[in-house]
């Protein structure tokens, strides 16, 4: 096994629910705004309720994939903090155990 990686995780993170949930509200209201409006449907749909609508769900998509970015590194620094700490343990003390074992008497040059 990888010291990097473990083969048997998932290669992809699942979607989260509430993600994918405003971007089918998203589509939705897209597909709505562009038969009333057209191509240029945010142009023709500024200042109506569905216009705002429709920002407010750009809003909350941008503010959702922002928060689980942030959730995802901040685990991750957790995870890679906590097994470096591990490894410097493990590392000094067998640096101690080492040199405890081959104790080399000093020399003095001149």
């Amino acid at each position: 096994m990888s010291l990097t990686c473990d083969p048997r995780a998932p290669q992809a993170v699942p979607p989260d629910p509430e993600l994918v949930q405003l971007k089918l509200e998203q589509q939705e209201l897209c597909l709505e705004l562009k038969r009333l409006y057209g191509d240029a449907f945010v142009q023709g749909s500024i200042r109506t309720e569905a216009s705002e609508e429709y920002h407010q769900l750009n809003r909350q998509i941008t503010t959702v994939t922002k928060m689980l970015e942030q959730e995802l590194k901040r685990e991750y620094q957790q995870d890679y903090f906590y097994y470096i700490y591990k490894e410097e343990l493990k590392k000094i003390i067998k640096k101690i155990i080492v040199m405890a074992l081959t104790y080399v008497k000093p020399v003095v040059k001149h």
